[in-house]
């Protein structure tokens, strides 16, 4: 049986995943959504972490889950990010059965075409060592009526950034090795995750079997980049990805 593994995005639990893992059941698959280390825990745990500890976490669960059938990975964000890193790690000997990237990042910033999440990304590795953590306005009730979300509000660990950074290098570099089918979604008007990340990883990806779907988000109040719990864009992701896990499963057998 098709195994889903479900992952969240950086700073934030399973929560961002319900509504998929709610499709996947639905339609009799097996789910299993993961909790990052440091995650849904104490902020000290958290600041602990590094992008090496989730990637291990990662490699780990995929190992225990290919040993009961082919693997679906499903990414929202950083979970994205970490399902590209694992497709390239498994794709010679266990490759995975299906990607499903949601708003996954390869590049917080670029000097052509330019665009940049933050000013600081390109000095971050000396940002984390002057500035550990960066506080910012936690979400409103408004925002999280419209988008719920669940973890380490108010706060960015720097170092965390500059993994993710360094890790996005060496993905971008790997894409070609991808050949597992994938399911991109992505909003136009993501400033977290740009939607060039989405047509770069589409072009580059050495998979013969590529969807991207994007999509315009009309409510703009709690930004555009938590798809898999938006109002506007809960539904048709979580069917979106139901339905590429079933096709999968018949290619699977």
């Amino acid at each position: 049986m098709l195994q889903c593994m479900l992952i969240h995005g950086l700073g934030g639990t399973p929560l961002e995943m319900r509504y998929i893992a709610a499709a996947l059941e639905a339609a009799g698959l097996e789910t299993h959504s993961l909790t990052l280390p440091g995650h849904d825990a104490r902020v000290t745990d958290y600041l602990r972490v590094s992008y090496a500890d989730w990637r291990e976490h990662v490699l780990a669960e995929h190992a225990r889950l290919a040993a009961r059938g082919p693997v679906l990975s499903v990414g929202f964000s950083l979970g994205g990010l970490l399902t590209l890193d694992l497709a390239e790690q498994v794709a010679e000997h266990c490759p995975l059965a299906g990607m499903a990237l949601l708003a996954a990042p390869v590049r917080l910033f670029s000097w052509h075409p330019f665009f940049m999440v933050d000013w600081r990304l390109p000095f971050a590795g000396l940002v984390r060592r002057l500035m550990p953590v960066v506080h910012y306005p936690a979400r409103s009730e408004e925002q999280q009526a419209v988008a719920p979300w669940r973890g380490y509000d108010g706060i960015t660990v720097t170092r965390h950034v500059a993994d993710m950074l360094a890790a996005m290098r060496r993905v971008r570099a790997g894409l070609g090795r991808i050949t597992a089918p994938a399911l991109i979604w992505q909003a136009r008007g993501d400033m977290t995750c740009r939607a060039w990340n989405a047509f770069h990883i589409a072009r580059r990806l050495g998979s013969a079997d590529v969807t991207l779907r994007l999509v315009d988000i009309r409510n703009r109040q709690a930004g555009h980049h938590l798809l898999p719990t938006h109002v506007e864009t809960r539904e048709p992701v979580a069917t979106s990805v139901r339905d590429f896990a079933v096709r999968l499963t018949g290619a699977c057998g």
